[in-house]
């Protein structure tokens, strides 16, 4: 695999990791409880030679912040909401993000259930090429 490719990989890795917003006040009203959160993902990319393992980590997730960010690696990435919405118990947004790769635009839901939640997201970058990741999460305990 070229050098290319890996920091392209590696950048599609932090954007995963990385989504962040500010919610409306409709925040408050989705069926979701507060606490820290196991989350996991698995990442499908046309055209990629080897398969990317399933990812699990933790994340303190509130009404505040409902988005499931690896928070050790939220301030890594140059990225801005471009469009969030909540619905019912479903979260959407949009998210660009000016990597050293170039630009690279996200969209995703996560519907969440209490204690649980599903989603997925798809990544594209400048140039062509996509990913699409599925995540599930559910409610461990109180976060720290």
């Amino acid at each position: 695999m070229t050098a290319a490719k890996t920091r392209f990989i590696v950048a599609i890795l932090f954007l995963f990791a990385f989504i962040s917003y500010s919610t409306t006040t409709s925040a408050s009203n989705i069926n979701m409880n507060d606490g820290l959160w196991e989350i996991s993902t698995k990442m499908d990319m046309a055209n990629l030679p080897f398969a990317i393992p399933p990812m699990t980590y933790t994340s303190c997730l509130t009404k505040e912040d409902l988005i499931p960010v690896r928070s050790d690696q939220a301030e890594q990435n140059e990225c801005k909401v471009t469009q969030q919405k909540i619905h019912a118990d479903t979260i959407s947004w949009t998210v660009v993000c000016d990597m050293d790769e170039g630009k690279i635009t996200s969209s995703g839901t996560v519907t969440y259930k209490g204690d649980s939640f599903h989603g997925e997201m798809t990544v594209a970058p400048e140039g062509g090429g996509s990913m699409h990741q599925t995540m599930s999460g559910r409610r461990i305990g109180p976060c720290d």
